[in-house]
């Protein structure tokens, strides 16, 4: 994944939550994925989440 559509995905995700975890920060990414710092509200629990490059999943 380039960079600009990580961060693309950073500013469409920032402040939404997947399951009971709150995206909080862009980290970084690599070639198939980005990693973002999430955050359980419910009790502090930080956790980093992994999402693929939806075009590696089509292939």
């Amino acid at each position: 994944m380039d960079s600009y559509k990580a961060k693309e995905w950073e500013q469409r995700l920032a402040g939404k939550y997947l399951l009971d975890y709150e995206i909080v920060k862009y980290v970084g990414n690599g070639k198939s994925a980005v990693v973002f710092r999430a955050v359980r509200p419910s009790d502090g629990m930080e956790v980093a989440i992994k999402i693929f490059d939806d075009t590696l999943i089509e292939r």
